[in-house]
């Protein structure tokens, strides 16, 4: 039988998962995304949530907790960098925003769903 805590980790990624797709949907509509673009903010916004995640999880385990934090910020910009033709600072205010507003997304669900159980 799952334990309650994994359960819980991976109904936090799911969730966190598809906030940050949501999140990057109205990002990349502002930027002049057209074509496929309910894909597209699927795949952008699961790749920065991974890259962001990924490189945490790595440099924490490892010991080194606040290196994984500046490495997912500077992978994270080099992904917008290569998928998106933006400024500077639009990239960065992207990688700043998404966690933010994935978070206002994912915040709420996330609490119904552990409130329930």
């Amino acid at each position: 039988m799952l334990s309650l805590g994994f359960i819980f980790l991976v109904v936090s990624l799911v969730v966190m998962f598809a906030a940050y797709s949501v999140a990057s949907y109205p990002v990349l509509k502002y930027l002049g995304v057209t074509n496929s673009l309910a894909k597209r903010s699927f795949f952008f916004g699961s790749i920065v949530f991974t890259i962001q995640t990924a490189c945490s999880t790595i440099f924490d385990i490892a010991g080194i907790p606040s290196l994984g934090f500046f490495f997912g910020l500077a992978a994270s910009f080099y992904y917008v960098n290569s998928v998106l033709n933006v400024s500077i600072t639009q990239n960065v205010l992207i990688i700043f925003f998404l966690p933010f507003a994935a978070s206002l997304v994912a915040a709420p669900i996330l609490m119904i769903f552990f409130k329930v159980l």
